[in-house]
């Protein structure tokens, strides 16, 4: 009896310890982010899309000419300084896209229709879509083979809202683009839902995607949601002042690409991506406040400078949290890399860089760096699998020869 009490002190003291020791292991708190329930979701969005049935068109097409569209065609009117096209259906033509404007000044809305072959704006300043169904379309102005929901070249602002792309492919494109800006800037994209369904491979196809030229500045990203592109945004080199905030990203290969200067990437949730959550180039960037679960590895950094990343969140990655890579000056502060895989943060090549204030736990390793030099590692909690490991094996021990020696004394007595 006397043994068995031991025994069961034993294991209240083992788990007392046990429990202790998990305290110590509770993560620091984190901003994440909070849906604006006031603000309309991308499905209730599609739901409330009002009959587009009023006239069914083939296809429109304005060239610097809105008086006259407004005077010749009824589903086009002229109300408060705009041109306004709304409640249309429009099928499609093979070889042109559902709507097509170019070359005007004119503010103009284009409202609760259903397009099919695409939108193109071109040369264009001032225009509006709100709250418009539309289907992918061949893009004559970008490249042969790519495909387009909406595509704005040589564009100033445009603002794309509420809008819902949700189209099946059948047929195999070069390239597939959700949204395209090309050459043009101060464009918002607002709470827009984007999906593609593939019975092909499409293996170069990207939600939104603003594309390299100088010319393209200014473009904001806000509160967009997008499924099953390769890769959910891209901001290639040569852009500058872009903002990403507040989108969601599911299933993709990448969630997001960025290169260019002087960006912002906040409050981005990025989920299911079979590669990276977000990989970032360019310099004088902020990465901050975003949330990616469930890759391959939650952000890769390479040929990037001068860049802040700051209070993310990045767990149950299967690779690395972080893998930073020929890169310098970077700050990489109050991070929470959780489940990260083999590596917390990985540096290969990568010099005076800041790296504090992390924590960093359930992985094989914490912080690695290979070929650096000049970089300043401090205050950082880092808790990896070996150390949770080794941290219980004294108690266990202990707990161990407790057991051990009560049932010595027991067989002992038993004996006598």
């Amino acid at each position: 009896m006397k043994s068995t009490k031991i025994v069961k002190i034993s294991v209240v003291i083992i788990s007392l310890l046990i429990c202790i020791s998990f305290k110590s292991f509770t993560p620091i708190n984190i901003v994440k982010y909070k849906p604006d329930k006031s603000s309309p979701q991308p499905i209730r969005i599609y739901n409330e899309l009002r009959c587009s049935s009023s006239w069914n068109l083939s296809n429109i097409y304005i060239n610097n000419n809105w008086s006259d569209t407004a005077n010749d065609y009824d589903w086009c009117d002229y109300k408060d300084g705009y041109y306004i096209i709304e409640n249309i259906s429009i099928t499609g033509v093979s070889g042109k896209n559902g709507i097509h404007i170019e070359n005007t000044t004119e503010n103009f809305i284009i409202r609760n229709c259903q397009i099919s072959e695409g939108v193109q704006l071109l040369r264009t300043k001032g225009g509006n879509l709100i709250n418009n169904r539309i289907y992918f379309g061949y893009s004559f102005y970008v490249g042969i083979g790519e495909s387009i929901g909406i595509s704005i070249t040589n564009c100033s602002n445009i603002i794309l809202r509420n809008n819902h792309l949700n189209d099946t492919i059948d047929d195999y494109y070069y390239k597939l683009h959700g949204f395209l800006i090309h050459e043009s800037s101060n464009i918002t994209i607002e709470e827009n839902f984007l999906s593609v369904n593939s019975h092909t491979y499409i293996s170069d196809s990207y939600g939104i995607s603003v594309q390299e030229t100088q010319g393209c500045k200014n473009i904001d990203l806000i509160n967009n949601t997008i499924f099953r592109f390769d890769i959910g945004m891209k901001f290639n080199s040569d852009i500058s002042n872009c903002s990403s905030i507040d989108n969601q990203i599911y299933n993709s290969r990448i969630g997001l690409v960025a290169s260019g200067t002087n960006h912002v990437f906040s409050n981005n949730i990025i989920k299911n991506c079979t590669q990276w959550g977000l990989y970032l180039g360019g310099s004088n960037n902020n990465v901050s406040f975003n949330t990616i679960d469930e890759s391959e590895m939650g952000m890769r950094i390479g040929n990037a400078n001068y860049n802040v990343i700051d209070s993310n969140s990045i767990q149950d990655m299967s690779e690395y949290g972080m893998h930073l890579e020929d890169c310098n000056y970077n700050n990489i502060t109050n991070n929470n890399i959780r489940k990260a895989g083999e590596i917390g943060i990985y540096l290969n090549t990568c010099n005076h860089t800041i790296i504090t204030g992390n924590y960093i736990s359930h992985n094989l390793r914490c912080i690695l760096e290979i070929d650096c030099f000049g970089n300043i590692i401090s205050d950082n909690k880092c808790i990896d699998l070996q150390r949770i490991i080794w941290g219980y094996y004294p108690y266990l021990m202990i707990g161990i020869v407790i057991i051990s020696v009560s049932r010595l004394k027991f067989k002992s007595k038993k004996i006598k």
